[in-house]
């Protein structure tokens, strides 16, 4: 098939990443990708940026627009001339936020949307309500993110605690802090440390000296040096509130950590109890704690004492937490690579594709 695909292309967001990986791997099962950039960064990979020589077919059997739900849009031209139209995209609340809300019927173009997981169909469904939804989750570089064997050289260093991403409040930055400074006033005898790997400007250096023990890095991170970092982390604490997917647990799990995380929206998707750990929450109304948040939007509450619990038992129980770890290795690269995510999409655009020959004879 020729296939159009729509985004963000970067190797360090959420968005840009999947973006260029999910070319990469529709190229590698011998279609024609053509990408159309919405923005564009360095250090992309060449079997990537090669694409962007081809020339353009006169006729492209499918477009994906893999985009923020209230940028998802084709110009009049490109509705009319592809015949195979995605919405791709994904969402934190069961609502869209007052800034993400489209006027009139902003899907209409499509034949059908994609989202990450079940919990972004009701979001969608609100704006979309007659437009076919898949389910369409999102993957991992499992070849990239190699395995580490955690247990061998740790040469007595801390027990590292770690979280990734644009951290604040959503994603419970601040209750994993907490946890970890009654843990620590607690257990003053337990050698651990919290690393938080971020881009915000919520989290500063200076909170360090509030919290000894606590590492904060403040800047974007290359791929080899994401690597880097998960290598030298044993555990990963996502206690978000709500999210689209959440590659960064996958991520680490890869490469043999271990994951405690809530378990709705994005989390949901992936969790599998044999290998992760269970982060309590309750589903509550937004109402206030969010800009722009609509009445009736909900996401998870993490319950505070289950993430201080999870972290203390994993610590108590290295062996164990590390043992399921190498499970979850095994289990996330089975079912989330990208070539196996990546095949469950091209399958869905050639039952599509099948469809529309049909229809036109």
């Amino acid at each position: 098939m020729k296939i159009g695909f729509m985004s963000y292309f970067d190797t360090c967001s959420g968005y840009g990443n999947s973006a260029v990986q999910i070319c990469r791997s529709m190229h590698r099962y011998g279609h024609t990708v053509i990408p159309y950039a919405y923005t564009i960064d360095v250090d992309l990979p060449r079997d990537f940026t090669d694409l962007f020589t081809q020339k353009e077919p006169e006729k492209l059997d499918a477009i994906i627009v893999f985009a923020l739900p209230n940028q998802l849009r084709l110009t009049d031209k490109m509705a009319k001339r592809i015949p195979i139209k995605i919405g791709y995209s994904m969402w934190e609340q069961t609502r869209f936020s007052k800034d993400l809300m489209v006027k009139n019927k902003p899907y209409e173009n499509f034949t059908e949307l994609w989202v990450p997981c079940k919990m972004n169909v009701e979001p969608f469904h609100e704006f979309s309500p007659s437009k076919n939804i898949e389910v369409m989750p999102l993957g991992i570089n499992g070849d990239y993110f190699k395995f580490k064997d955690w247990q061998e050289n740790r040469n007595g260093r801390p027990f590292r605690f770690c979280m990734n991403g644009a951290l604040g409040y959503r994603k419970g930055t601040f209750l994993v802090i907490n946890a970890f400074r009654e843990i620590r006033k607690e257990h003053p005898e337990w050698n651990i440390e919290l690393h938080l790997k971020t881009s915000t400007k919520g989290m500063v250096k200076q909170m360090e000296s509030w919290t000894p023990g606590l590492h904060i890095y403040n800047e974007m991170y290359w791929p080899d040096e994401m690597l880097d970092f998960y290598h030298k982390m044993d555990c990963m604490v996502a206690p978000s509130r709500g999210e689209g997917f959440h590659q960064p647990p996958l991520e680490l799990t890869a490469t043999g950590g271990i994951v405690i995380t809530t378990t709705w929206g994005g989390m949901e998707e992936w969790f599998d109890p044999i290998w992760a750990y269970r982060v309590d929450h309750e589903l509550v109304e937004i109402g206030n704690k969010w800009p722009s948040s609509r009445k009736g939007s909900m996401w998870a509450e993490p319950v505070p004492a289950s993430i201080k619990v999870q972290m203390e038992y994993v610590y108590l129980h290295q062996d164990e937490a590390f043992a399921r770890a190498r499970i979850g290795h095994e289990i996330v690269n089975t079912k989330f690579n990208w070539e196996i995510v990546v095949l469950k999409m091209l399958n869905r655009l050639e039952v599509l594709h099948g469809k529309e020959k049909h229809s036109r004879s």
